[in-house]
């Protein structure tokens, strides 16, 4: 939509309680001009403190978390310049977590270094890493980026990817909606961060 960030109010989006999956569809960019992130659990008023997937100068995939102590771990995924991707990132526990590229598990993170999730983390970013600097601007693209509160199987991310779209188990009224926002009129937390 032409906007390079955007924000979205972490009491929408509950990550406090696991699991949950983010899904998002991304365009690499023409050369990889060092870190960057597609998306990030963060504490708006706190640099330190912060949860996500990026990639790196050379094109790798990782996930990041950090509370005063910043923790990369690489998926050994390598991603290439001007390709689209799509990527799921699922956390189970503070401490475990899976990536797929493209419908296809690419990494499983068990006993990771824990770095719990807890309501500092108060907005949710597509874009950028936090507020303050350094940013970590997406220099690609992205779009559709959707928060799950729940772990997607194997066979959900593949239906995503494939583009059979959200099942139906997770549109009816009778499930918690993970957010509901309306972009446009910036209610319920949701805001373009900046033009």
């Amino acid at each position: 939509d032409g906007a390079d960030g955007i924000k979205a109010s972490n009491t929408q989006i509950t990550t406090q309680t696991k699991p949950f999956s983010v899904s998002c569809y991304i365009r690499t960019p023409s050369e990889f001009s060092g870190y960057q992130q597609f998306f990030s659990f963060a504490d708006e008023n706190y640099t330190e403190r912060y949860w996500g997937l990026y990639v790196d100068v050379d094109g790798n995939l990782g996930v990041v978390r950090r509370n005063t102590t910043e923790i990369n771990t690489d998926t050994g995924f390598d991603l290439v310049a001007d390709t689209n991707y799509h990527i799921v990132g699922i956390w189970t526990s503070d401490t475990t977590a899976k990536v797929y590229v493209n419908g296809v598990l690419v990494f499983t993170g068990t006993g990771l270094t824990a770095v719990g999730l807890d309501t500092d983390f108060d907005v949710f970013l597509i874009g950028y890493l936090r507020h303050t600097s350094p940013v970590y601007y997406w220099s690609g693209d992205i779009y559709s980026v959707s928060v799950f509160n729940l772990e997607l199987s194997a066979s959900e991310v593949q239906a995503l990817y494939s583009g059979s779209g959200v099942p139906y188990k997770y549109k009816g009224a009778n499930k918690t909606a993970v957010a509901d926002e309306d972009f446009a009129s910036g209610t319920g937390g949701w805001v373009a961060d900046w033009q």
